[in-house]
């Protein structure tokens, strides 16, 4: 298969690892024990995220909650259209049947009417 890459590209990737910077002073303070008052405000923040995913649990059960009722919603709704629907198309077969008696007798009287007429004028 051949290589689409530029040849700028294929230098580049051949290219000697750039040097990564020296750790700061701040950097280098990440590594040292923290101080006490940074043990008040770890210890703090500890809380304070573990109410807020408390917080989150709750709302997440709600919502799943909510949703395993519209779930529920709509397979029930799915399942009254899907008996509407059935019933429609019942109701409609019943109605062209209705239309193909009516018209048959509408034939059978008009046949007879024509009978009759005919008998009269032979009479």
């Amino acid at each position: 298969m051949a290589d689409h890459r530029t040849r700028k590209h294929k230098a580049h990737k051949q290219a000697a690892p750039v040097a990564q910077p020296a750790p700061t002073a701040q950097a280098s303070s990440a590594a040292k024990p923290a101080k006490p008052a940074d043990h008040d405000h770890l210890a703090h923040t500890e809380e304070s995220l573990q109410r807020e995913n408390e917080m989150l649990k709750r709302s997440y059960q709600k919502l799943m909650t909510k949703h395993d009722k519209l779930k529920d919603d709509h397979d029930n709704l799915k399942s009254d259209h899907d008996a509407l629907q059935k019933d429609h198309k019942e109701k409609c077969e019943s109605h062209v049947s209705l239309e193909e008696e009516l018209k048959r007798r509408e034939h059978m009287i008009a046949d007879q009417f024509e009978r009759e007429k005919n008998a009269e004028g032979t009479a």
